[in-house]
């Protein structure tokens, strides 16, 4: 958040990336919900590959 100015009734607040957001006075403003990033099969597939190779790499380094 860059500045934020009072109006009659309600507030905006002006983002160093150009956006201005307007709310009542007394009304917190709302912060966007997060989304949840969801991976494609593949995606999920070559992430637990990964994730088996360095357990099988470490497995080997400790000899066990």
């Amino acid at each position: 958040m860059q500045k934020e100015e009072a109006h009659a009734g309600s507030v905006e607040r002006h983002y160093k990336n150009g956006a201005t957001v307007r709310f009542l006075k007394g009304e917190p403003p709302k912060e966007p919900e997060p989304v949840p990033e969801t991976l494609t099969e593949q995606e999920q597939a070559i992430l637990e590959t990964a994730i088996n190779v360095d357990y099988l790499v470490c497995m080997k380094e400790l000899e066990i």
